[in-house]
């Protein structure tokens, strides 16, 4: 009878362990990850906090100052995450080499996007009736 008493109060610790709620869930159920992501600020598609959006055509005012910082904020990145790969003790050198080459394209690729960004027609700062010189 004792035992079957004690591994019922076992049983119950255990599985009363297992139903408290996790850390990676949120209360609502959304997973914590996927908040992270969301709020991800460097997808250059979303709105940038720095950047002066009005309401006529989705018009935004990126300057070069604010180019160069992203683009050396890119290059910064990727430098690191370069540097860690080559740093690696166990992958061989031609993994190193492609895994190298992959990060260098998707640095190309950001930069990439940053300067479409600038070139943009729909940037005023770019626009040249902003500077008294008419097109037409």
């Amino acid at each position: 009878m004792k035992k079957i008493f004690t591994m019922m109060i076992a049983a119950m610790m255990v599985s009363s362990a297992f139903a408290q709620y996790g850390q990676k869930e949120d209360r609502n159920g959304k997973d914590r990850d996927d908040i992270a992501k969301a709020d991800d600020r460097n997808s250059y598609d979303k709105y940038d906090k720095h950047d002066k959006h009005d309401d006529r055509g989705n018009t935004y005012y990126f300057t070069a100052r604010e180019k160069d910082m992203q683009i050396n904020q890119i290059n910064r990145a990727y430098d690191y995450k370069i540097r860690s790969v080559q740093n690696r003790f166990f992958m061989n050198w031609y993994e190193k080499k492609r895994q190298v080459k992959f990060l260098e394209q998707q640095r190309d690729c950001e930069v990439k996007a940053v300067m479409d960004k600038f070139y943009d027609r729909k940037n005023l700062f770019t626009n040249p009736r902003r500077k008294g010189t008419d097109k037409w």
